[in-house]
């Protein structure tokens, strides 16, 4: 695992493309049959699309990467089998919400979802519909 870094940046070059994802096609077979698994103990996930990243560059203070679509159960495949292919990340921004206590304002994420009990910041995972509404603003 990479040490964690902050960044700060105040320009972002992100371009979403279609392209290839080798570890979802060439193991579709087993990413399947693991998501049949998840949906048995979770049954209100669902396989939509999300969009994960590759190529990050931060220089200065631009931070750059190209996005992809993919479908949930390959990025639910890819995290729980450690992350096999270390080309890819999930990344999306988040804010972090601090209160004048100090306190940041977290959620608790729900019983039927694949993080079922996680405290997280507020935030949602970028999908091609979400990307696109981006564009048009």
């Amino acid at each position: 695992m990479l040490p964690i870094a902050i960044h700060r940046v105040t320009t972002l070059d992100l371009n979403v493309r279609p392209r290839p994802w080798p570890f979802a096609e060439e193991r579709r077979t087993e990413i399947e049959a693991h998501f049949a698994i998840k949906q048995r103990e979770k049954p209100k996930i669902w396989n939509g699309r999300i969009l994960l990243a590759r190529d990050p560059v931060f220089a200065g203070d631009r931070f750059s990467a190209r996005y992809f679509d993919a479908d949930f159960a390959s990025f639910l495949a890819w995290r729980d089998w450690g992350f096999p292919d270390r080309g890819v990340f999930n990344g999306f921004g988040m804010g972090a919400l601090r209160c004048s206590d100090g306190a940041f304002v977290l959620g608790e994420m729900g019983q039927h979802t694949a993080n079922a009990g996680a405290s997280i910041f507020p935030r949602a995972r970028p999908t091609s519909t979400t990307s696109a509404a981006a564009r048009s603003i």
